[in-house]
């Protein structure tokens, strides 16, 4: 996904890097906790959490979530207000994905709206429901996910208690009427697509090659505290592991900075596009290990709490 600002939509968040400070404390209680993300196994299953590697764990203090086709390409956005700035973060879905209809109910008798019904298609229910927790108010576009299907066969159970059934093709919005119409209001969008990010997954992808089967890498940021507090973590490792770490910072300042934080080891620029895709809400969250087992990234650790244990 891609995050945008509320100010300007497409305008990404600035690279920058920053560890917390006193201004955080007027964050919530569970202000700091990275958002959750699952992706639905289609064979059935337990979900797999993958907030991070879809650019969902930001760790700005939620309050609502909006989930719906913002940008009218068939899949589904999310849009986020917090508490404080930033006080919308839009997340565009950029993800390949697969096929999809929606449904706007037009109930009999002058509703315009269709709550109370039910949709359904390939066994799976789609209850409109206009209202959900406190205050709040949902779109009552049904969204339909079809994975490689062309075209859904849909159900209506309609709160008078008719039904009505209709074949959409993929890749459209329709209107459909409870006597039975179906009224194609819009067709699909293509996909726009930004060039990927490069995630750091492998270690070539940060321009190193490894000499031992686990490589831990760290980030780091002078004046970083925590990342000095690592140090002594890391350099008790050093018999075992790989290590290398990358500094916001060139030149003379990167071999400056890391000599103030008491790192010994090889040291290199961290790449701002690197940082970008590792970043939550426009910074990047500080510290951050990253653990490669014979080159793929294997773990991504907030701090050397757990690095003993993963490495055995």
């Amino acid at each position: 996904m891609a995050q945008t600002t509320s100010a300007a939509r497409g305008e990404a968040f600035p690279r920058t890097a920053s560890v917390p400070t006193s201004a955080d404390a007027m964050m919530s209680f569970s202000g700091w906790e990275p958002k959750k993300l699952w992706r639905g196994n289609p064979d059935g299953g337990v979900a797999t959490e993958c907030a991070f590697a879809e650019g969902f764990d930001s760790r700005a203090d939620g309050r609502s979530l909006v989930s719906a086709d913002l940008d009218g390409d068939g899949d589904l956005d999310l849009l986020m207000r917090n508490r404080a700035a930033p006080k919308l973060q839009l997340f565009e879905n950029q993800g390949e994905g697969g096929n999809a209809v929606e449904v706007v109910l037009a109930p009999d008798g002058g509703s315009t709206e269709g709550e109370g019904a039910v949709v359904y298609e390939a066994g799976r229910a789609f209850p409109v429901v206009l209202a959900r927790g406190f205050a709040s108010g949902v779109d009552p576009v049904v969204h339909v996910g079809l994975g490689a299907r062309a075209a859904a066969s849909l159900e209506v159970r309609w709160r008078s208690g008719a039904r009505t059934r209709a074949e959409v093709k993929a890749g459209r919005r329709v209107r459909l009427h409870e006597h039975g119409a179906v009224e194609v209001v819009s067709v699909f969008q293509d996909k726009a697509r930004e060039p990927p990010r490069p995630f750091p997954s492998t270690l070539e992808a940060l321009g190193l090659t490894p000499t031992r089967d686990v490589t831990v890498v760290q980030l780091f940021l002078e004046g970083c505290k925590p990342c000095a507090a690592e140090v002594p973590a890391l350099k008790a490792l050093e018999a075992k592991v790989q290590l290398v770490s990358l500094g916001l910072h060139e030149g003379e300042a990167l071999t400056l900075a890391a000599k103030s934080l008491g790192i010994s080891w090889p040291v290199a620029p961290l790449p701002h596009e690197v940082a970008d895709a590792l970043s939550t809400s426009g910074s990047l969250p500080l510290p951050l290990l990253l653990v490669y087992r014979k080159g793929v990234l294997d773990r991504v650790l907030p701090g050397p709490a757990a690095l003993e244990a993963v490495i055995r």
